[in-house]
Parts: C-alpha cells; structure tokens; sequence
C-alpha cells in the first residue's frame, strides 16, 4: 500500500465517506515520516505491521530484500508521531507469521513490542490438508466460515474490491 502515492488522500476519503475503520497492512519499508505524518492526519483507524521476527538475519532471511533495521525504526518512528499529537488512533500491530525459523523467538518478541504498539499477533503456519487420493476425500473437521466476509472489504493496488483479503 505504501507504493501508492495518492494511499494518505484514498484513506481521506474513505473517512470522509463514513467508512468505520480503515486499516491496512504493511511491512513498513516504505514508511517515512512525512509519509506517517500523512497517514495519521488523513484518519487512518489502524496499521498492521508485519514483521517475521525479533532477529535481523533470521528476519532477513525470511523477508529477502527487506532491512530489520529499516523497518523497526520506521514502526517506532510512527507510534512516536501519533503520540505526539496526542491521538490514540491509529493503532498499531505488529504481526509475525510464525515458523521453524522464528519460533524460538516468540517470547523475546512480545517482551520488545509489548510497551511499543497496542497489539502483537501471530500466524502459525497450518499443514494443507491432505487428500485422501484412495477415497477421494478431503478429511472433515470443524468448518468456521471467516466472518470478516460480511466485515470487511478488501481493495487491490489496482482498486480492484475482494470479499477478502487473503
């Protein structure tokens, strides 16, 4: 979303027009402080920050391309903006998508982002299921449908809309 040079006037916009919460997420790279500054006065509602870990090569072997560094200043750098104006909003989450390589590190993450952002998340990698190619079936399990399908809507870098952003 960053990429966009128009993001802080769509989000604007989107406030404008009575959209309750717009969010989005981000690996943070691109987040500048006068990009943040924008971002913050245009009234976003809350920024995902994904970050793979707490250790830079171990990040940076996850993210290729991407600087730990970079990033974990520019997320400071955002919350200390919002809070210099005072605002609450937007609030912030960073976001590891867990797996063998960062596992290790869980506990040590949440004791550095804890007093930083509002919120720590995790996604843990889940196994495909495995069809059952004798029987052709897939096996069956509990089956909860999202319910950020009738929540949210999900705009692409081209203002294509989804049902979801996954």
């Amino acid at each position: 979303p960053l990429m966009h040079k128009e993001l802080p006037r769509f989000i604007h916009y989107a406030k404008k027009k009575g959209i309750l919460e717009v969010q989005f997420n981000t690996n943070a790279m691109l987040l500048t402080e006068e990009l943040a500054e924008s971002l913050i006065d245009a009234g976003l509602d809350r920024i995902i920050f994904s970050l793979d870990g707490i250790n830079p090569e171990v990040f940076e072997r996850i993210r290729p391309g991407a600087s730990y560094k970079t990033i974990t200043d520019n997320i400071r750098q955002f919350v200390r903006i919002r809070d210099k104006k005072n605002l609450t909003r937007p609030l912030t989450r960073v976001q590891m998508a867990v797996s063998k390589d960062n596992i290790q590190d869980v506990e040590e993450y949440i004791r550095t982002w804890q007093d930083v952002v509002n919120d720590i998340g995790f996604n843990l990698r889940k196994e495909p299921q495995k069809l059952d190619m004798m029987n052709n079936t897939v096996p069956q399990g509990e089956h909860y449908p999202c319910p950020q399908l009738w929540q949210r809507m999900a705009i692409y870098w081209n203002g294509d809309t989804v049902m979801c952003c996954g």
